[in-house]
């Protein structure tokens, strides 16, 4: 055998010999993830309002709007509204041609449309009904959203976390009973958190000209509006190694 072919053969041999080796071991090991779910009632609400003017000239339509929500503003702080929070959310200013409904025909009177828009936050959710109230009778004629939240979600997902770890090692726990072997230390921790809630949203186009409840004193009687119980939850996932 010439030397070539000896060092060929060498060569082969080695790497037969590597390639059959394993070159990782797997670790044996158990992954669960736990679940847990924190609730609460909601302590704050925010509801958007706003007015809707339409007038011949764009002077008229404007100065209406202002004034219309410049009472529906100062009406909501009576109630206890911080003016700090309400806040601007949309205004525009736009204009069609009247519509004759007797000809069926667009006129060439212009007509001039002002839609302004807020939102305020309120803290006290039981006074969301007074304040939708005073915000209609103060000059808002659109209402199109109240919303409920929960302001600061940290100690519920502290709750929802440690009942999730709970869960993790209960389950981890039952898996190597029901396998035979024994837990190790946890070799990884990860978590995934989530608003898991539906918020209570009503909308409607709630005004002064379709309200029908009065006070016994003629004004607009508070509609109910009642939030619904909240939640937050947090999924963590461990690998537990196996002794």
């Amino acid at each position: 055998m010439t030397r070539t072919m000896l060092a060929a053969a060498v060569l082969l041999m080695v790497c037969g010999t590597a390639s059959a080796q394993d070159p990782y071991v797997y670790p044996r090991q158990i992954s669960v993830t736990g679940t847990g779910t924190a609730w609460s009632e909601p302590d704050m609400a925010t509801i958007t309002f706003g007015v809707d003017v339409t007038g011949y000239s764009a002077a008229e339509a404007v100065d209406e709007a202002s004034g219309m929500m410049r009472g529906a503003r100062d009406a909501a702080v009576r109630e206890g509204v911080d003016s700090d929070d309400i806040a601007t959310s949309s205004y525009s200013l736009w204009t069609e041609y009247e519509y004759d409904e007797y000809t069926y025909e667009y006129t060439d009177v212009l007509l001039y449309h002002v839609s302004d828009y807020a939102t305020l936050k309120l803290y006290d959710t039981e006074s969301v009904g007074e304040v939708l109230a005073a915000l209609v009778e103060g000059g808002a004629n659109y209402i199109s959203s109240v919303s409920f939240a929960i302001s600061d979600r940290a100690a519920l997902y502290d709750e929802a976390r440690i009942m999730a770890v709970e869960d993790a090692q209960n389950r981890a726990g039952q898996l190597a009973s029901a396998t035979g072997v024994t837990l190790g230390e946890p070799t990884m921790i990860s978590e995934y958190s989530y608003d898991y809630y539906d918020p209570y949203y009503g909308y409607g186009a709630m005004s002064a000209s379709i309200s029908t409840g009065e006070y016994a004193g003629g004004g607009m009687a508070p509609p109910a509006i009642t939030p619904a119980e909240m939640s937050v939850q947090t999924s963590v996932t461990i690998t537990y190694g196996i002794e």
